[in-house]
């Protein structure tokens, strides 16, 4: 493991070298999120420098995210990483705007009680941001091996005190 004796900016190129050298020695692509693409640049960079072999991606926020129809990477800054070979993916995480977005609509309160059954271990995994301290869960979703969902219990259930049933059989009616 590699510790930096401050935070900050000043490790980027650090980071991106240590990055580029560990993809190449592994046989991998890179991924980098990459909000603004000034990092993004760096790393093209550094990668054309480097010589590295492997796809380089770079994931953006969505249109919107600080201004309606605006991105936060420049599109002269699209265009240069496109041109550069990259792949450019514009994309959101999938459940933190709906976080948002319902507990604005309900004036900052969040729900006393949530069926998932999406069966998805990511939607399992994000549900519990979505109840309230004191609140109850029922997950219905998962009648197949979905895969794993990565929650900490400590700050998911415990903390919260929310209390946690699975089915297989019940339905709303008996909630």
């Amino acid at each position: 493991m590699i510790t930096f004796d401050t935070v900050g900016g000043v490790n980027t190129d650090a980071t991106l070298n240590l990055a580029l050298d560990t993809a190449r020695d592994r046989g991998l692509d890179l991924v980098l999120a990459s909000s603004t693409g000034e990092t993004a640049k760096k790393l093209v960079a550094l990668a054309k420098e480097k010589n590295f072999p492997n796809r380089l991606v770079v994931v953006r926020h969505v249109f919107g995210m600080e201004e309606p129809g605006q991105n936060d990477m420049p599109e002269e800054t699209a265009n240069f990483l496109r041109d550069s070979g990259v792949t450019l993916v514009t994309a959101a995480h999938a459940l933190s705007g709906a976080e948002r977005g319902i507990s604005k609509k309900f004036g900052g309160h969040l729900a006393d009680f949530a069926f998932q059954c999406t069966g998805s271990p990511v939607a399992h995994a994000n549900i519990y941001k979505f109840i309230r301290n004191g609140g109850g869960l029922c997950e219905l979703g998962f009648f197949i091996n979905g895969g794993d969902a990565t929650i900490n219990p400590h700050f998911d259930i415990c903390s919260k005190e929310i209390t946690v049933v699975g089915s297989w059989v019940y339905t709303l009616r008996d909630y």
